[in-house]
């Protein structure tokens, strides 16, 4: 195959398409308004043909160029002899000819920019956005956005089309809207020496807009902002036509408004109390009640189903089978708790990560004896603040990241760094000083991450003396400053110190390591790098690997496998949970010390036979605390301790007073979602059911008889466990066992998923294989050990 010639022919030289040429052409094809758009700017690309001047040419590219040369020629706007048709004339053997029609057809498309300069020709020329999305096949919206380049700053533009910035880089300048703002950004960016990432410049683009996909905007509708006299931006390049919400304060009050109107809605026709709207800043502590809720059959049923359905993170089928599971669980909420009783309970009222309203219903608010004291597993605390001024928090705005920038994870490490150092700066006077009096009197000061040319475009002043200057000139400026005292300049000094310090991007580098290492003789600076990691941006601009070393370390082997079965964006949403639950940093961080607590005074001995004391001993006897990323449910711990203690002969205590003082007792408790768990502690391969079995006449609705105890029990006379046990044994004959047991026993068994849940409850794992589900490390022994009722006992 080679090109023998480029030059000019005449349409009566060309025969057709050629047999070799791959392309289909479509009878019904209009070519009325591409002749158009050769009639005023001429055919830009030449036809692709083989043969010669004697025989004639045959189009083996350019099939819908030729037709509308043909139309033309029909309409009498083009003589046949003239010689007008650009063409390159090609020779080879006909597998090369077909060849060189399908690699035609398969051509890189050209850069953005390119098409956006060739469109804007066009448009020029008189043709709308259809015409051209039309002529050269392409989607109306792909036409639109690239005329839409227009609106982009000739800097950024050329910027991107000369390679200096990436696609995603270009898109987030784009999201200022007006181009005299997209080019000062472009320039303040340059001025600084500040990396054009794309997590940055949309953070700084953003500022108070909110994504349309943020659930906070689907709760409020599009409509009802607008109404609102909220406006309303498409984005240029998102595919799923998002769009940006510019008010974003006026955004959260609609959400605020409607959030409290439905929640007290659902209270009024429910019956309950009161209402807690979550996150709110009055919002007191609460917690639900731990209370078995009676499901039907149909439903339990219904919900295993629900359960076992694979559905895509965010899928509508998703939201729809979410929203079924909300609605058997309201039923079974309130066929548990009576009208009356509801009057002394709340809901609490927040939105889900669809947009829906979620309601947490049945809940009791902590009294104010206990609603100060600091939760003991908390991986936060308050903020080291100076003890000559108080100084307001730095308020960095949360974005919503669409596409994994190319360096998005070395940009969100550097953004939790610079938070954290300013944070630090802003609160402590002495590191503040270090920095200002290290940057400007070294040798070598200019080449650090602290910028203190340039004014702050980005910050939002706090201190009373930066508000008064905020908009004078600097003699002004200056003669105020003067006559402030020096506790306000000393704020206003720290502040602007912490406003511009600026780490290197991509990398946490030498200069910024060694600022994060001094600041930890001034603060917690790991606790504040934990409260600046925006962990969902993180693991969502990282390769999905290191969400999986996370998994490793601290999740067992079933739940990694389980977890390389699910989507990116289950991935993400996983691995941020578990960061956050663990107070796990990225490697960048992993020199960074926390600050050590002080050393609590040493505990009094407990009175033998008080709660302490059986605590004690119930823990050490029953609660297995070294395993990591297993948890207990609150009523399965405090089942366990029940039967313990009646075991003992003991007086029966509160589970609030049980709760209390297992937490006293070093267990780690949290409430996630509506789970309330004991953290990383799992109840022992035990007979938690030591103390003696009850008499004939007992029941299983008699205090004493809870159903965690009978599941131990059985397990511990029927089963075996360990290591060793190398096949899962099916669910379906360990329930099977178990309902011979409780037979035998004159007990009543309780049903198949229940049983599940106490079985989970106990530390054994399931998998999901094609015959059922089936537990691992878990067996039956080859021959059934005897069984004494409790009628012979």
């Amino acid at each position: 195959m080679r090109l023998v010639a480029e030059t000019i022919i005449a349409f009566c030289q060309i025969n057709g398409l050629s047999p070799h040429n791959v392309r289909i052409a479509d009878p019904d094809d209009d070519y009325t308004s591409l002749a158009a758009t050769i009639d005023a700017v001429g055919q830009i690309k030449p036809l692709a043909v083989h043969g010669d001047a004697l025989g004639g040419y045959w189009v083996i590219d350019g099939g819908r160029r030729w037709n509308a040369q043909a139309l033309r020629v029909q309409l009498g706007r083009l003589a046949p002899e003239a010689e007008e048709i650009p063409a390159k004339i090609y020779e080879g053997s006909p597998a090369e000819l077909a060849e060189l029609s399908t690699a035609a057809s398969l051509q890189k498309q050209l850069h953005p920019v390119e098409e956006f300069e060739a469109f804007a020709r066009l448009d020029a020329a008189g043709l709308n956005a259809d015409a051209i999305a039309k002529d050269f096949g392409l989607t109306l919206r792909h036409v639109r956005q690239r005329l839409a380049l227009g609106r982009m700053a000739t800097p950024i533009r050329e910027a991107w089309r000369d390679g200096k910035i990436n696609r995603e880089a270009a898109e987030a300048y784009c999201e200022l809207g007006d181009a005299a703002d997209q080019e000062a950004l472009f320039s303040e960016l340059a001025r600084i020496n500040c990396e054009n990432g794309a997590y940055g410049i949309r953070e700084r683009a953003r500022r108070n807009k909110v994504s349309a996909a943020d659930p906070i905007a689907r709760f409020v509708g599009l409509d009802a902002y607008a109404r609102a006299g909220g406006a309303i931006r498409e984005t240029l390049f998102d595919t799923d036509e998002e769009k940006l919400l510019i008010d974003g304060a006026l955004l959260k009050r609609l959400a605020r408004e409607k959030l409290a109107a439905e929640a007290e809605k659902v209270r009024a026709e429910e019956g309950w109390g009161f209402v807690v709207i979550h996150h709110e800043p009055d919002e007191p502590r609460w917690r639900e009640l731990p209370e078995r809720l009676d499901f039907t059959k149909t439903e339990l049923a219904r919900i295993e189903e629900i359960e076992a359905t694979l559905t895509a993170y965010g899928s509508p089928e998703q939201i729809a089978l979410d929203r079924e599971a909300a609605e058997i669980e309201r039923k079974a909420i309130l066929r548990k708790f009576s009208k009356a009783r509801r009057k002394d309970l709340g809901i609490v009222a927040e939105i889900a990560d669809c947009g829906d309203l979620l309601v947490t219903r049945a809940v009791e608010i902590i009294p104010d004896a206990t609603a100060h004291e600091p939760v003991l597993d908390s991986p936060r605390g308050p903020a080291p603040q100076s003890t000559s001024y108080e100084a307001a928090p730095l308020e960095h705005a949360r974005i919503e990241i669409e596409a994994p920038p190319t360096k998005g994870a070395g940009e969100i490490v550097n953004a939790a760094a610079s938070e954290a150092l300013a944070g630090v700066a802003a609160t402590c006077g002495n590191f503040a000083l270090a920095l200002l009096v290290a940057r400007l009197g070294s040798k070598w000061g200019a080449d650090s991450g602290v910028e203190i040319t340039g004014g702050m475009h980005f910050h939002d002043r706090k201190s009373e003396l930066l508000q008064q200057i905020a908009h004078e000139m600097f003699a002004p400026a200056l003669k105020i400053c003067a006559a402030a005292s020096l506790a306000d300049l000393s704020v206003a000094a720290f502040e602007v110190i912490s406003a511009h310090i600026r780490p290197k991007p991509d990398a946490i580098g030498k200069t910024t390591a060694d600022m994060l290492a001094v600041a930890t003789q001034f603060a917690d600076v790991r606790k504040r790098l934990f409260e600046a990691m925006d962990f969902e941006a993180y693991f969502k601009a990282c390769h999905r690997d290191d969400a999986f070393e996370l998994f490793e370390q601290h999740l067992g082997a079933s739940e990694v496998a389980a977890a390389k079965k699910l989507k990116k964006a289950q991935i993400v949403e996983k691995a941020a949970h578990l960061a956050k639950d663990k107070g796990w940093l990225p490697s960048a961080f992993a020199a960074i010390p926390a600050q050590p607590e002080p050393e609590p005074e040493p505990d009094p001995v407990p009175e033998p036979g008080s709660l302490p004391d059986l605590v004690a001993r119930f823990i050490e006897l029953f609660v297995d605390r070294d395993a990591g990323g297993l948890n207990v449910e609150y009523s399965y711990m405090d089942n366990a301790f029940y039967a313990f203690n009646k075991g003992q002969g003991g007086e029966i205590y509160e589970p609030r007073e049980v709760h209390v003082a297992l937490r006293k007792a070093g267990l780690n408790f949290r409430c996630i979602g509506q789970e309330e768990l004991y953290l990383d502690c799992a109840l022992k391969d035990c007979n938690v059911a030591a103390p003696p079995a009850p008499k004939a006449d007992s029941h299983p609705s008699k205090p004493g008889r809870t159903a965690s105890v009978e599941v131990a029990t059985f397990i511990s006379e029927q089963c075996v466990r360990g290591d060793d046990i190398t096949e899962p044994t099916p669910a379906k004959e360990i329930y099977a066992a178990y309902t011979r047991y409780c037979e035998a026993k004159g007990w009543l068994a309780m049903t198949n998923a229940a049983f599940g849940q106490e079985i989970a409850a106990l530390g054994v794992e399931k998998i999901k294989q094609r015959a059922g589900t089936a537990y691992i490390g878990l067996g039956l022994p080859c021959s059934p050990r005897p069984v004494t009722s409790e009628a012979a006992e």
